[in-house]
């Protein structure tokens, strides 16, 4: 019986050693594995629901590691000793958020990876560095111009991105950095992040842009934008009626939509106006078309004008050359 005896201690040895080890892969797999969402919410936990706990993780390891954090209560101070909480008012400060942030409109870009060293999948806000009057591609920040049409219009011959490291293209585009302000503390960000969406033009210059921009943000941040502008060349194809709907059903608070269209190519005009019919929410809807030269009269005539949701205007482009002298 004694070699039995053996062989059982033997073999007890060894299923220890091999639990021990497993035991030791899982707590590692759960070091290298991605933490848990955290349970707090974007807006602040005043006193009446800070007592959220950071979940523990399954294994031993895991358990030892977040031991520490795991029974912290989340807690956020009222900010009562800063001035600017204790003597403004909130609408005064509302105003001095939104002048801050709101009093230019932002280009949102894809960068030149030249210039911004990026990838051209990221999105950048650009302050705007001209008036609010000015329609959408009359703007020269975006870049060199491509035709100038009749009146005070100017499109410009762009593709999404900021090129102007050229010496005769020297305008202000800073990229705009709200997080330092943001990161202020949890009240600030809870009084400035509705604003910054909500009182904001945004203008685009590409489908595509508005696309990522939409897939970027939280669904809930995309839905307060409420003023947005898009001047963009030859639409129709798959691009155009995906950023269609991106507009129609992940932006149900746009209220003041302006579109400009500069066609390069002789493509049906319902190609491109039907698609705008499923935006029906905007309260302004102006869709500019600028017409090239080239075109035939009757290219004007189309279906997607019955019972359109928009204000639709046709504007001539007169007959030059590109990059010419503005």
């Amino acid at each position: 019986m004694a070699p039995s005896n053996l062989g059982d201690e033997s073999d007890g040895k060894k299923l220890a050693l091999v639990k021990k080890n497993r035991l030791k892969d899982d707590d590692l797999k759960n070091i290298n594995s991605p933490p848990n969402p955290r349970p707090r919410p974007l807006t602040p936990p005043f006193p009446d629901n800070k007592d959220l706990k950071l979940q523990a993780s399954p294994t031993s390891l895991g358990w030892r590691l977040s031991l520490s954090r795991r029974y912290k209560q989340q807690s956020t101070f009222d900010q009562a000793q800063s001035p600017l909480f204790k003597c403004l008012p909130a609408e005064v400060r509302l105003l001095i958020w939104e002048h801050y942030l709101c009093s230019r409109m932002l280009h949102i870009v894809r960068p030149n990876q030249r210039k911004w060293r990026k990838s051209h999948k990221q999105i950048v806000g650009i302050l705007c560095s001209e008036p609010r009057n000015f329609c959408p591609c009359s703007h020269h920040c975006w870049g060199p111009l491509a035709r100038r049409p009749v009146g005070n219009c100017i499109t410009p011959m762009d593709h999404g991105s900021y090129y102007h490291e050229n010496s005769e293209w020297r305008f202000d585009t800073r990229r705009v950095d709200f997080v330092p302000l943001l990161q202020t503390c949890r009240r600030v960000y809870s009084e400035t992040i509705d604003i910054i969406f909500q009182k904001s033009t945004f203008l685009f210059n590409h489908t595509d842009t508005i696309i990522d921009f939409a897939h970027t943000l939280l669904p809930q941040r995309v839905s307060m934008i409420r003023t947005l502008q898009l001047s963009f060349p030859d639409p129709g194809g798959p691009s155009w009626n995906k950023c269609c709907q991106v507009l129609a059903l992940k932006l149900p608070g746009l209220k003041n939509l302006i579109i400009h269209l500069y066609p390069h190519v002789t493509k049906r005009l319902d190609d491109w106006l039907i698609p705008l019919h499923q935006i029906q929410h905007p309260t302004i809807f102006d869709v500019l078309l600028i017409k090239p030269w080239y075109l035939d009269p009757q290219w004007e005539k189309s279906t997607g004008l019955v019972d359109a949701p928009f204000q639709f205007s046709i504007a001539d482009v007169e007959r030059r050359g590109f990059f010419e002298n503005y």
